[in-house]
């Protein structure tokens, strides 16, 4: 018998299959993949974060949305974001979770922002925020209320497994039995740089299906499949430009 379209995804055909080469791969890398298949995916509601989602539905796996609502106001990390985000869940007939994360947005970004430049040094609060409340939050969440290992974001980066055995012979030293942070394919919206200090036991547990595409097969793919957020404009990371 024929496997049974997931839920919220069109029935495949030529009209519905990826429009690009890097989609296709992204799609079938995703169906091919070797362990659980019910996983979380961090939803700010843009293009990226719901391709993401759309890609992981339409590989068949067990997909619920969160968003870590981490500012009050607008804007993608505030209301606006979290209302596109469940547009999205509802088109793709999926959960979709809010939590609550702003006391730690403010203890552990913007307080320590204000800190860094009261004291003469330049803060990397993308990278700060990443690690300490983004990545942490969402994975703490999923898997103690949810039960959920993995998480999957829009970033544009990679990571090669640890596992993944074709590698291991060309690793040096201690790079032997670690989970590897790769640059995206798009060196235009490569993102590895503000993912640099996630450590070994996140990246075990996180998908970056984007990673092989460009912004502009993103694009294509999200209009293809018909997303509410296809066009929507790009974010700025201004998220503390009026906090």
């Amino acid at each position: 018998m024929p496997t049974p379209t997931p839920p919220g995804v069109p029935k495949t055909s030529n009209k519905n299959k990826p429009a690009t080469v890097a989609g296709e791969k992204a799609l079938s890398h995703l169906k091919q993949w070797h362990g659980e298949h019910d996983i979380a995916v961090g939803l700010s509601g843009g293009v990226d974060s719901s391709l993401t989602a759309a890609l992981l539905v339409q590989a068949g796996w067990n997909v619920e949305g969160l968003t870590l609502w981490l500012m009050s106001g607008k804007g993608a990390c505030c209301s606006d974001g979290l209302i596109d985000a469940a547009a999205i869940c509802q088109q793709l007939n999926i959960i979709h979770h809010v939590v609550d994360s702003r006391s730690t947005f403010q203890k552990e970004i913007v307080n320590e922002l204000v800190k860094g430049y009261e004291q003469g040094i330049t803060p990397l609060p993308c990278s700060r925020c990443n690690r300490s409340v983004k990545f942490s939050e969402m994975i703490n969440w999923a898997n103690k209320n949810r039960n959920i290992k993995y998480i999957a974001t829009g970033h544009y980066a990679r990571i090669r497994s640890k596992y993944d055995q074709i590698y291991l012979s060309s690793l040096p030293g201690n790079g032997t039995y670690r989970n590897q942070l790769l640059r995206g394919i798009d060196r235009n919206k490569d993102q590895s740089y503000f993912l640099y200090d996630l450590d070994q036991e996140l990246l075990g547990n996180i998908l970056f299906p984007l990673g092989e595409l460009t912004k502009e097969d993103t694009r294509k793919e999200a209009n293809k499949l018909g997303l509410k957020t296809a066009e929507k404009a790009e974010s700025q990371d201004l998220c503390l430009a009026e906090h």
